[in-house]
Parts: structure tokens; sequence; C-alpha cells
């Protein structure tokens, strides 16, 4: 009997303890559940690109390589403008075949619905910022709500600069920025004039600016924000009233996050590139000759690496990403071959091996007088 009172007595104690177990279990499941929230609530929300191919239309071959150069022209606008920028999604482009048509496509609601089933954890968990091209659309583009729609005619346009002449991308892109613009919060500059001036704020004459171009000035980095639309962007106590662009119409719509949620990075460092533009009556490609420092026999020696666009017709170009590992003093070799040419080479110049940004060659006349330089 004895015993069985111990027993009896002992086993609650053994159930208790393992309780406390289970408890403690749990407690750290939680915890971490909550660590992986929070974690996950901080991240650094990004700008993301939804390429939409509506029913009936195509998408182009090149069309993520043109967006990646359209965004980066973009991002650094805004770093020229703010001294921060925003961040950009790897990969950047999520392409998606529309149920609707053109028509459809284009319509407001529908472009929000098609974001929010499609990039549903991007767009309204991570609170990312999507920015839509829809492909073969016509008519006018939009912003707001963290979201951007644009329309065929300006990514027609942004595209076929890409292909025939890169250099001219950037003035092509005043719209992009503009409706980028709207989705973090802003108005257009008149309208935001009414409502600053209803807080006893004159915004006095306005130039062509980002948010109210009033006259062609080239370049998207000619166009200017108003210290005051910056101040909206970075600073979220600055007159609210007058970015009123960052909630849903709907009743009760919590707002998107606040533009400095977005507008806090450094410009990253930029890829640098070589493109050849063929505007020449013959078929030619370009080859790009590199050093890079190698070990041989316990020495450090240059060895030559060879990149090559196709061959391409009159009409089309080609970017080739050239890598930053070079060989310190060792120019890169630019050679334009055209195919068929009496002359063959048509180009044959060097850059610096530690040149930035972008770099464009060209070929043009005929296989009897063919030439290469410069683009501009």
């Amino acid at each position: 009997m004895k015993l069985e009172q111990n027993a009896t007595h002992n086993f609650p104690k053994e159930s208790h303890s393992m309780s406390n177990v289970v408890v403690k279990l749990i407690v750290l499941t939680l915890a971490l559940f909550l660590m992986q929230g929070l974690a996950q609530a901080q991240q650094s929300k990004v700008l993301q690109v939804l390429y939409v191919i509506p029913k009936g239309q195509t998408a182009k071959p090149d069309a993520n390589q043109a967006i990646a150069a359209i965004m980066a022209i973009i991002q650094r606008h805004y770093h020229q403008q703010l001294g921060v920028t925003f961040a950009l999604k790897n990969p950047l482009v999520t392409t998606v075949n529309s149920p609707q048509d053109t028509a459809g496509a284009i319509d407001w609601n529908n472009h929000v619905n098609l974001i929010k089933t499609t990039l549903a954890h991007d767009y309204l968990v991570n609170q990312n910022v999507v920015f839509a091209i829809l492909e073969g659309t016509v008519g006018d583009a939009g912003g707001s709500w963290n979201t951007v729609k644009m329309t065929g005619n300006f990514w027609n346009e942004a595209y076929q600069a890409y292909k025939t002449n890169p250099a001219t991308l950037p003035s092509k892109l005043h719209g992009w920025s503009h409706e980028l613009g709207h989705a973090f919060g802003l108005l257009h500059t008149s309208d935001a004039k009414t409502c600053f001036a209803n807080q006893k704020v004159d915004l006095g004459n306005l130039p062509s600016l980002i948010m109210q171009k009033s006259n062609d000035l080239g370049s998207v980095y000619n166009y200017p924000f108003l210290p005051q639309e910056k101040k909206l962007l970075l600073d979220p106590t600055y007159y609210p009233m007058c970015r009123p662009f960052l909630s849903e119409s709907a009743a009760g719509s919590k707002p998107r996050p606040h533009a400095s949620e977005h507008l806090k990075h450094p410009l990253p460092a930029a890829a640098r590139s070589i493109t050849f533009s063929n505007q020449a009556g013959y078929v030619a490609k370009m080859v790009v000759v590199y050093f890079v420092m190698q070990n041989a026999g316990g020495t450090q020696v240059p060895i030559a690496k060879a990149l090559q666009t196709p061959s391409i017709p009159v009409g089309q170009s080609k970017t080739l990403e050239i890598p930053r590992d070079n060989a310190k003093g060792m120019p890169i070799s630019v050679v334009i071959e055209g195919i068929g040419t009496t002359k063959g080479k048509v180009l044959e110049t060097t850059v610096p091996e530690g040149f930035n940004g972008n770099l464009c060659f060209k070929s043009w006349g005929t296989i009897f007088n063919a030439q290469g330089g410069p683009c501009q």
C-alpha cells in the first residue's frame, strides 16, 4: 500500500513536469514565429515589375533586359533628386498572361486585382511597390496605392529606344518617373499647389517638373521635384493631406506604406556595359576583349576574356555587361566586324578598363564603305 501511495503521489509530479516542457515548447515556438514575422515586417520593401501580356498579345523578345535598363535609370533619377532611392527586387520582372484583352487590362480595377492575385504576398504582405507594364495597350498611364499602370504606348517608345539607340533612353522616361511619383502618393504639382495654398504655403511659379511637365527638357534627369515634393516623399509628417494617393478609395482602406519606407537606399553600384547598334546596310557583330588576373604557376598574369554579340541586322542593338574585376592598366578592346564587307573589321578601338556606365558603338555605311564609331 505504501508503494501504491508513493506511485500515486509521484504521478502528478511527472505530469506537471511534462506540462511545463510542453508549455515551454509552445512559448518557444510562438516566440520564433513572432520573431520571424517581425523580421519579415522589417525587411526592405522593394520595387518589382509585373509584365502583363493581355489576351492576344505577345511578349517582346528582350523585354526583361529593356525593363532592367529602364528601372536602373529611374532608380538613378530618384537618387539624383533625393539623395536616396528605392531598391529593386531580384529577380526584377514577373511575366503573367492576363485573361483580359487590351481594353480590359488597362481598366484600373482590373490592373489592381491582377496585382493582388498574381503578387499577393509581395504586394499585400511584403508591401512592395509594383510597376505593371501592359503589353499592347494604348491609353493613359496611371499610378496610385504603390502601383503603376504603364501602358503600351509608353512601353513601345522606351523599348524601341533601348533596342535602336540606348543613349536616348533617358529622354523617353519622364512619364515613368512621373507615374512612380503618383504611386508614392504625390499629386500633380498644380493640384499640390492648391493643397499647399490651403495650408498657407505658396509654391510660386512652377517650372517643368517630374510631377508637372510643361516643357520638354529631354533627359529625365533634367526634371526635378520641388523642395516641398521632396519633403512629402521623405517626411511622413509633412502635410499628409497633400499626398493622398496612398489609400484605396474604399472606406476604411488601410494606407500603403509612406514613400520614406521605400526611399531610403543608396544607389547600388551600377552595372557597366557596352552597347552595339547596327545602323548599317549589312549584318555585323561586336567583340569585346578584357583581361583578368589569374594565377599561373604561382604568378599573377593577365588572361584575355572575350565577349561577343550575335550577328545582328540593321536596326537592332545588343548590350554586353562588362565585369569589374579587370586587370589594372589593361585597356578593353572593342571590335565591330561587318559580315561580308570589303573591310571586315569596321571598328577597332579601346576603352579604359575602369570605365563606368554604358558605352555605345555603332556601325553604318554599306558593304563597300563600312564604318564604325561611337553612337554620339
